[in-house]
């Protein structure tokens, strides 16, 4: 079996009802698909000479191919007319109420995640298979396997370190991020590898018992079939007698190479979300030393965004020597993986007559129990769940999901047993759409949906991958926000795209009809760092918006859920980065917020030009030393009003969908 990249030109043939057929025109097949490992890897999105590619399968003699994801959902592929042996999955549309409808997602094109493509024969007996990774194609397959070590580690956090449990681990303060005990592993690291060393050049042996040719005239040890075949054979020179050698090849070296990489996938966890979380670091002091902060009045107010500054770059230097110590631990394991000793199938580890009886091996041992000791322990449901979602095609909404989840969280809000709620909705409904959980603050109360099917003002049914409901107080009624993950790269595609898509899912988002709730916004999050824009509609203000976010670039998710707290709920005294209520300085025209937890600032105003060009809409005007949802006046400290477009000094820039000055 082997996977490829294929273009086909299909021809729709008219139809009025039910499904619309296409004809096979032409097929172009080009090169094999790279590999990564034991995987295909191809990105969405590829194109040639303008023509967008899908994934073909070639396998003489299969009378069945599927792929299928990691929810377990298949998809069917077709075989090729004018291809033999070929095959792949046909477009799919249908007519439905008069209108056109046509599947999203096609297999290899724009359907991501990790799939396994299995062929079988017309007795139904498996024939071959293959696994492929189609990742986005903005996303490198590091950054790709980046987003999946951020999902596995806050999935462990969510687990294992409970919400009222204490924990000592070192914490990046700004991101309300714990990080793994390193200081205990690598003093723990370094003493195995100096067992793991004494191994390598003096390891336990076992005798074995085999036959080898000898001369004749050497031979001293004749047994009954040395001496059956010279009677036999009498012309050679060379018989075969018994004998025994000393050989490495024991059960327990294939236990130890297991332990290795079991440790290696947690350095490389470890490192890899380490290093987005400097990113995520970095990106916010760029943004708050490109402030000119001159004409601040203020002390206070640069002297709270400097000491911000300076615990950034603390933390910042922290992570710097942290990669240091991973990288050195990783090059000490790669050496020993290296070493023909451990070049052998993985083995799990179990306590076995050697570990305990040898006095360097029964080290080796109890050091990695220790160190395993350290490493977040899941349940196998857990373990199972994990890996499901890890592997799903839906990565990168189970990866905003759990940034969501975070970021409620550092907010003050908490959910009892929610790893709990996750794992039991999976196991009941083999999927997670429809999931909800609630979370609490001392004063308020947030509501998160995954996928909920909802209905919108026509009658018709829609299924956001996300919806956030709050409400300003007790009595209020509920506001909710809709957010829908796209991973299409915009700024590459026709700009019709991201207005089909804000169309499709924003407008028709903000239409949901439900008497106890009100729609107050609709957002696009996707991978495209290229693009965002906060205020689409003027007319409507922060109604509908579109940003990006990736591994190491994810304050924009901070970004959003600041908007709803502060222009949406006025919650204006909350912290956007730790939830604490915040110090105001109140000079009548502004109010100006210090958080003495986290040493944020920001500040409440109102538009210079509001009596002149919007009387009646007296809009707060926020703005902050980083992310800001206002567009910023170039390096000043200062936002335009997202109605009238202007500055404090009357001066007016417009922006395009993509968030580009227009003029």
């Amino acid at each position: 079996m082997k996977l490829l990249s294929i273009y086909v030109k299909e021809e729709k043939q008219p139809s009025l009802i039910g499904k619309i057929e296409y004809a096979e025109e032409l097929v172009q097949m080009y090169e094999e698909l790279p590999r990564e490992g034991r995987y295909y890897i191809m990105n969405e999105y590829t194109r040639e000479k303008g023509k967008l590619l899908r994934i073909g399968v070639v396998i003489q003699g299969a009378d069945e191919v599927i792929a299928q994801d990691s929810w377990g959902d298949k998809i069917h592929l077709c075989t090729s007319a004018l291809e033999k042996d070929l095959w792949y999955e046909k477009r799919q549309s249908w007519m439905e109420n008069g209108y056109e409808q046509s599947k999203d997602a096609l297999f290899g094109a724009n359907a991501c995640g990790e799939w396994e493509i299995i062929a079988y024969s017309k007795e139904g007996k498996k024939l071959a298979s293959e696994k492929v990774k189609v990742i986005p194609s903005l996303l490198s397959v590091e950054q790709y396997y980046m987003m999946q070590m951020e999902v596995k580690k806050q999935f462990e956090e969510l687990a294992v370190f409970k919400l009222a449990e204490k924990d000592d681990r070192d914490m990046i303060r700004d991101l309300q991020i714990r990080l793994f005990p390193i200081e205990k592993f690598k003093k723990l690291f370094d003493e195995w590898i100096k067992w793991l060393q004494q191994i390598k050049y003096s390891p336990a042996e076992t005798l074995i018992t085999t036959r080898e040719k000898q001369m004749k005239q050497q031979i001293k040890n004749w047994d009954a079939k040395t001496i059956l075949e010279s009677a036999m054979f009498p012309y050679r020179e060379k018989l075969s007698v018994k004998t025994t050698l000393k050989v490495v090849d024991l059960p327990e070296h294939q236990m130890i190479k297991a332990m290795l990489e079991q440790i290696r996938e947690r350095i490389l966890q470890e490192s890899i979300t380490e290093k987005a979380i400097s990113n995520d670091l970095a990106a916010i002091v760029k943004d708050i030393t490109g402030n000119n902060l001159g004409k601040e009045r203020d002390n206070r107010v640069a002297e709270t965004i400097q000491r911000r500054k300076r615990q950034i770059d603390d933390d910042l230097n922290v992570l710097q020597k942290r990669q240091q110590i991973w990288q050195h631990c990783n090059e000490k394991l790669n050496e020993c993986l290296s070493d023909i000793l451990f070049d052998v199938t993985e083995q799990e580890p179990i306590w076995t007559h050697l570990f305990s009886s040898h006095h360097v091996y029964r080290p080796v041992f109890e050091i990695y129990e220790k160190v395993m000791e350290l490493v977040p322990e899941l349940t196998p449901r857990e373990r199972d769940f994990e890996r499901t979602i890890l592997n799903s095609p839906n990565l990168f909404e189970i990866w905003v999901l759990f940034r969501l989840i975070h970021q409620f969280q550092k907010l003050q809000f908490k959910a009892k047993g929610l790893s709990d709620s996750l794992v039991n909705y999976y196991d009941e409904h083999k999927s997670l759409s429809g999931w909800k959980q609630i979370f609490s603050s001392k004063q308020d109360t947030m509501v998160l949906y995954y996928e909920p099917e909802m209905t919108i003002d026509d009658g018709g049914s829609v299924k956001p991958d996300y919806i956030i409901i709050t409400r300003k107080n007790q009595k209020s009624i509920w506001h909710a926000h809709s957010l829908d993950a796209k991973y299409k790269p915009y700024t590459i595609l026709s700009p019709n795209i991201l207005a089909k898509d804000l169309e499709r899912s924003g407008r028709r988002y903000l239409r949901i009809a439900n008497h106890n709730i009100e729609m107050k916004t609709a957002a696009l999050v996707h991978i495209d760092k290229h693009t965002t824009n906060w205020n689409i509609d003027t007319d409507n203000v922060y109604s509908l918006s579109q940003f990006s976010a990736m591994p190491g670039q994810v304050e924009n998710i901070q970004t959003y859920l600041k908007r709803i707290f502060h222009f949406y709920l006025g919650k204006h005294n909350m912290c956007p980065s730790c939830g604490q209520s915040s110090e105001v300085i109140d000079d009548f025209y502004k109010q100006t917020y210090l958080c003495d937890s986290c040493n944020e600032v920001w500040v409440n105003n109102v538009c210079k030009y509001r009596k002149q060009y919007h009387p009646q809409f007296k809009v707060k005007l926020l703005k902050y030393p980083s992310g800001n949802y206002n567009v910023q006046v170039g390096n000043q400290w200062n936002v335009y009003c997202p109605i009238c477009s202007r500055d404090v000094n009357g001066h007016k820039m417009e922006h395009d969908l993509f968030g580009n000055e227009i003029g």
